[in-house]
């Protein structure tokens, strides 16, 4: 659901000190705690009314950032957000635009790589009627490229919980195992967890 897929990107993203995170302040707690702890700046652009001027929150955009987050469809209000224009102007400084897409999955259309999307997470029992816990999470190359061994761990321990049998780690396994940076040690590694705070 959306609350996993954006827990997994705030954990993986190897976050550094002078980094920041762009967002608007009413979000849905699911775009919200992902984000707080992380020992990074988190930037709002302040609403009016239930609706953003996107030209603010691009504005808050600078050489510090390191993630756009955004949902398509603000719950509380409606507010539609454009997001290819979020998505420009995050790739001008070389920032992932993730995007929360649970309020317009369904309704409303969505070609993630021509809108500029890098990230989306959203859950699908809203408008597809489908029952809780199914929904989709989408990550661009540049979005894979980026993202730590952290990611892999939590959907590789998924797969293994759920008996599907996967061929050995691709990589340096001392860096790449499962259950290595959640502290789990199942598989007879006893490295301790790591924290996704910045360094």
């Amino acid at each position: 659901n959306t609350s996993d897929g954006l827990c997994a990107v705030a954990s993986s993203l190897g976050w550094r000190t002078g980094d920041n995170i762009v967002t608007f302040e009413s979000e849905f707690p699911a775009n919200y705690y992902p984000w707080r702890g992380l020992g990074v700046e988190v930037r709002y652009c302040r609403g009016k009314g239930g609706r953003y001027d996107v030209e603010e929150l691009i504005d808050l955009i600078d050489g510090g950032r390191r993630l756009v987050t955004v949902t398509a469809v603000q719950y509380c209000s409606g507010f539609r957000a454009d997001l290819e224009r979020i998505g420009r102007a995050a790739r001008a400084f070389d920032a992932l635009l993730a995007v929360d897409i649970i309020q317009a999955f369904g309704v409303s259309p969505f070609d993630l790589p021509a809108q500029l999307v890098d990230i989306a997470a959203g859950s699908s029992y809203k408008w597809l009627c489908a029952p809780e816990g199914c929904g989709i999470f989408y990550l661009s190359e540049r979005a894979r490229d980026g993202a730590g061994p952290d990611y892999l761990d939590i959907l590789l321990d998924a797969v293994i919980d759920l008996g599907i049998g996967l061929g050995p780690p691709v990589g340096d396994a001392d860096d790449i195992h499962l259950g290595a940076k959640l502290g789990h040690d199942r598989f007879g590694r006893t490295r301790p967890a790591e924290h996704r705070r910045a360094q």
